[in-house]
C-alpha cells in the first residue's frame, strides 16, 4: 500500500509523559515512521544533533542501533536519561482512527453544500466557518434545526460566537413556516438567510401557491 504525501501524526499532548520540554522535541511516532522506511532491525542510526534524543529513542523502540552527538551537555543528559527507560505516549487519535471524533452535523452541513466553508466539530452554536481572505472578520454559520424555532437557534449562534468577535453571525432558515414574533426573534446582529428549501416555499406562497 503507497504510503500517502502527508503523515497524520498528532502533536505531543502538553502533559504527555513522553514530553520532556525540549524546544524541538518531536513526536517519537514521526521518527519512528521515518527510521521505519529507511532502515532494517539491527542498523546503525546516527543523529547528529541529537537534541532531546527522540531520534535515538525511535532506533531503540524499533531494534536498530543508535549513536548520538550534540554539543549542549544538557542536551546529552536528556538523551541518555531517555535511553535509560525508552517511553513512547499511545495515540488515541491514530488506535481509534481521526473519524471517530467528528461531531459534525452532517445533516445540517448539506444545506451548507457548494459553499467554501471548514465544518466545526463539537459546537452547538456553529456549523461551519466560511472560507474568506485572511484579512477579513470571521463569517460563523449555523442550520437551524428541525423544531428548533429561530430565537433559539440564534440564541446558541450568539454564544457560541462571543468568544470570535468581532465576527459575522449568519443563521440559516430550514422552517420558512416558523411565525415570528415579540418573543420569537433573533437578535439584531445574527443574519438571517433562507435554505434553498425554505426560499422555495416561500416564493411559491407568494404566487399563492400551497405548501409543498
Amino acid at each position: 500500500m503507497p504510503i500517502a504525501d502527508v503523515w497524520d501524526i498528532p502533536l505531543l499532548n502538553p502533559k504527555a509523559k513522553e514530553r520532556v520540554g525540549y524546544p524541538t522535541q518531536k513526536p517519537i511516532l514521526l521518527l519512528e515512521r521515518i527510521i521505519g522506511l529507511v532502515t532494517s532491525p539491527g542498523d546503525l542510526v546516527l543523529d547528529t544533533f541529537t537534541g532531546s534524543g527522540t531520534t535515538l529513542v525511535a532506533a531503540e523502540l524499533l531494534g536498530r542501533n543508535s549513536l548520538g552527538i550534540d554539543i549542549a551537555n544538557e542536551a546529552v543528559q536528556l538523551a541518555a536519561q531517555r535511553l535509560e527507560q525508552p517511553f513512547k505516549t499511545s495515540s488515541e487519535l491514530l488506535r481509534k482512527g481521526r473519524e471517530t471524533y467528528v461531531q459534525s452535523d452532517e445533516e445540517a452541513l448539506a444545506y451548507l453544500h457548494g459553499l467554501p466553508i471548514v465544518p466545526v466539530q463539537r459546537n452547538r452554536g456553529i456549523d461551519a466557518i466560511l472560507k474568506i481572505a485572511p484579512c477579513e472578520n470571521p463569517v460563523l454559520i449555523r442550520v437551524q434545526r428541525r423544531g428548533e424555532n429561530l430565537a433559539d437557534a440564534a440564541g446558541l449562534l450568539q454564544s457560541a460566537g462571543r468568544s470570535k468577535q468581532p465576527a459575522t453571525l449568519v443563521l440559516v432558515v430550514t422552517d420558512p413556516q416558523e411565525p415570528a414574533g415579540l418573543f420569537n426573534m433573533p437578535p439584531t446582529d445574527v443574519v438571517l438567510v433562507n435554505s434553498t428549501a425554505s426560499e422555495l416555499v416561500e416564493r411559491l406562497a407568494d404566487r399563492g401557491i400551497g405548501k409543498l
